[in-house]
């Protein structure tokens, strides 16, 4: 099965084709119980003009990892092409990967340095998409848990609805269905290894 990644043609804000001089702030985070389990991502968008836009999804499966990934790709998706600004996360798999990692990945065919298939490569090739869009949006690390204005509530926001979804409650967005499509190319690649 081969999954096709097809990304709108267009953000979902806009800042009227003008180049952006204000800039964004930009909190993502990502839960998943049991690891993989009952799994949500969360982002809170601070605009320019202060308002805030919290963007929320889960996954009825999923690791903590892919949550991560997805509130990131979610979250860039959400912000106009030209914007500029800071997007935090408090992993380092999402920061290292998108700062360091992902052009070596990508050049010696999504393998790790130690010949090793990177895991979620489906999900990191759909977020580098996304993030090499919007050029003007750095990615930082900062530390969870610590009283951040900013990943607090998006660390609280996924968290309680990873437990939503773990009490019954029917998953929001369409994140699982991808995920379950990644889970199967990345079987059928590894299947596809070992015959090999």
């Amino acid at each position: 099965m081969s999954t096709t990644i097809t990304l709108p043609s267009a953000p979902l804000a806009t800042t009227e084709e003008r180049p952006q001089t204000e800039t964004f702030t930009v909190h993502v985070d990502g839960s998943s119980l049991r690891n993989p389990g009952p799994a949500r991502w969360a982002a809170v968008i601070f605009a320019p003009d202060r308002d805030k836009l919290v963007l929320v999804g889960s996954a009825p499966k999923a690791t903590n990892n892919q949550m991560e990934l997805w509130a990131a790709f979610e979250a860039f998706s959400a912000l106009p092409l030209d914007a500029t600004g800071v997007l935090y996360a408090d992993s380092r798999y999402v920061v290292d990967g998108l700062t360091m990692l992902r052009e070596d990945w990508a050049r010696r065919g999504w393998r790790k340095s130690n010949g090793q298939r990177v895991v979620n490569t489906t999900l990191w090739k759909l977020l580098g998409k996304a993030a090499d869009a919007r050029p003007g949006i750095r990615v930082e690390w900062l530390r969870g848990h610590n009283g951040n204005a900013g990943n607090d509530p998006a660390d609280r926001l996924a968290r309680t609805e990873a437990e939503k979804v773990q009490a019954g409650c029917d998953p929001v967005g369409a994140c699982g269905l991808f995920l379950e499509e990644c889970a199967l190319e990345d079987a059928e690649l590894a299947a596809g290894r070992a015959a090999a």
